[in-house]
């Protein structure tokens, strides 16, 4: 039996921290490999399944509910309004899978000097079995409390940190396994959101927003890279299935995309017909752009090789 002392230098001063929409399929994992946290928070969007239940199982678990507005304002409330009493924060996702030695790792993390974050690289499970490459980023999942708040990029979030950030020596699994119709009716939200967020911004964009605009590039482009860079080639059904994941995404961002713009063009040619050849000019020293109210650029975290602060790309 391990010595009350030793477990409590090995359990750290963190409060895991979890979003939930219908995550029967996927919490269960999740909870128990944080079983060791003293306190641990579900924000849930009012599930209709065994969410709420299952949640329930576990005597460490405070829920709480609100209504679904963003995924940035849904992180911003778990990690402000739910009395959160450690030092520490760890995010997850519902589908997040915590190994064995995750507990001393944020013990020793949360002991370095000087950090107030710290990334967490992935591995990207398909039928239950880690792949050995994916193109799911690393992101900051465990930070200092008031430290960190979330901001809106595309269809998810972003983390925003106040300091330097470290990176944890351990890897979160990915483990989704929600049926296919939930699978893809999450992805046609997520494309659509994505391609209104691409035609947005301005200045630079990644390389993979740039072959998104073409409407037909990405999803080839795509396929390429993870069975042949990524190797997934070698991973038998379980590389080829993440593989079609990956394009069926692209191919619903490329018809979001070209949706978005056959809708507007119409649009656009009446309000160009309206237009009087005698409309005022704008007023000396204003530029066009200024006249029309232009947004100043936002740019979404890399998702190729470059990590930023936070931000998640399945």
């Amino acid at each position: 039996m391990m010595h009350q002392g030793r477990l409590d230098l090995m359990t750290p001063s963190v409060t895991p921290v979890i979003l939930t929409y219908n995550e029967e399929s996927n919490l269960s994992r999740t909870l128990e490999g944080v079983a060791w946290a003293r306190d641990i928070v579900v924000v849930d969007s009012f599930s209709n399944d065994q969410t709420l239940a299952i949640a329930g199982r576990f005597a460490n678990v405070r829920v709480f509910q609100r209504r679904f507005d963003t995924h940035a304002d849904q992180w911003n409330f778990a990690i402000e309004q739910t009395n959160i009493a450690s030092d520490w924060v760890l995010a997850l996702d519902a589908d997040y899978v915590a190994p064995p030695c995750m507990q001393a790792e944020l013990a020793r993390a949360t002991r370095e000097a000087g950090r107030v974050g710290f990334l967490a690289d992935f591995r990207y499970c398909v039928f239950g079995r880690p792949l050995r490459a994916s193109l799911y980023p690393a992101h900051v999942v465990l930070f200092r409390r008031g430290r960190g708040r979330y901001a809106q990029f595309g269809h998810t979030q972003r983390l925003v940190i106040d300091g330097e950030i470290g990176r944890l020596a351990v890897k979160l699994d990915h483990d989704d396994r929600k049926p296919l119709g939930r699978w893809l009716e999450a992805q046609a939200k997520y494309a659509g959101l994505e391609a209104e967020f691409v035609a947005r911004g301005r200045g630079e964009l990644r390389a993979i927003d740039r072959l998104r605009k073409t409407g037909w590039l990405a999803p080839i482009v795509v396929l390429l890279h993870v069975l042949l860079v990524k190797r997934c080639l070698l991973e038998g059904r379980r590389g080829w299935c993440y593989a079609l994941q990956r394009t069926l995404f692209e191919i619903l961002f490329c018809l979001a995309w070209l949706e978005r713009g056959w809708m507007r063009a119409p649009a656009a040619r009446a309000a160009s017909a309206d237009r009087s050849e005698f409309a005022p000019l704008p007023p000396p020293g204003q530029s066009s752009d200024e006249k029309r109210g232009a947004a100043r650029a936002v740019h979404p975290p890399p998702l190729w090789g470059r990590v930023g602060e936070g931000g998640s790309t399945r």
